[in-house]
């Protein structure tokens, strides 16, 4: 089995999982198994967030974690969100 289908089975996994809130996907870019496809494939309830970003896109690693956290304040800090929102 190649890695990334056992990579992706696992992210997938954990995505589904109940305890997960939501799910915060960083990838740097410019990997094989992107993660924007990833995420598409999952079936998550549509109150569950899912965020996905990359190093390259967001403008470096720093960058990446700033709006990683705020993406995570705006998406858990918050009243949850109604049904069909997602963090954006």
């Amino acid at each position: 089995m190649r890695a990334s289908k056992v990579l992706r089975r696992t992210l997938t996994g954990f995505a589904r999982h109940p305890n997960f809130a939501g799910v915060l996907l960083v990838g740097l870019g410019c990997e094989d198994n992107q993660v924007d496809a990833l995420a598409e494939a999952w079936s998550q309830p549509a109150s569950t967030p899912i965020r996905v970003m990359t190093i390259q896109d967001e403008g470096g690693t720093t960058a990446t974690v700033d709006k990683g956290i705020a993406c995570l304040s705006e998406c858990f800090l918050r009243p949850p969100p109604r049904p069909g929102g997602r963090c954006r």
